[in-house]
């Protein structure tokens, strides 16, 4: 992945875990890089690493599951919009009661890129799967291959 693209643009993470995504793109320049994930603990850490590599790394925890989660999210970035979302391996967590709701709310906040990530359950997780999941949004996206170390297709997607 090119992580040059963030440089001097507002980054989130959507489901950031440790905020390896973020530290990547903070470190490419990023204007602003922010780790959203709903595991308090995993937050706690990321914050941790962050401080020990002296970032200016934003992390917070949102529960996708509330309603209020938008606003939340709206708050946290002042109303401005998303240059870049990072939305990996998230869409088929099980914990995630609202996937659609939460991807059309990407879509909706994010004005250049969506790098998308999906799973590695054989079978399931395929370029045939998302492909046609992603018909159902206001997208256009680019199959860029599956990740090397776990098999996970990978997609470069555009909000229209």
């Amino acid at each position: 992945m090119d992580f040059s693209k963030c440089k001097n643009k507002i980054v989130v993470d959507f489901g950031c875990n440790l905020g390896q995504t973020c530290t990547k793109t903070y470190f490419a320049g990023a204007k602003r890089a922010i780790g959203l994930d709903s595991q308090k603990d995993t937050i706690k850490m990321a914050k941790e690493i962050s401080r020990v590599l002296e970032t200016k790394i934003e992390f917070y925890t949102i529960d996708f599951n509330d309603k209020n989660f938008r606003n939340k999210i709206v708050d946290i970035l002042n109303n401005k919009k998303i240059d870049i979302s990072f939305f990996l391996s998230v869409y088929r967590t099980k914990e995630l009661k609202d996937r659609n709701g939460l991807f059309n709310f990407i879509i909706e906040q994010t004005n250049e890129i969506i790098f998308f990530e999906g799973h590695a359950a054989p079978g399931i997780d395929t370029d045939e799967y998302y492909s046609t999941t992603f018909k159902n949004f206001p997208i256009c996206f680019n199959f860029l291959g599956y990740t090397e170390e776990i098999s996970r297709p990978f997609y470069e997607i555009c909000p229209k």
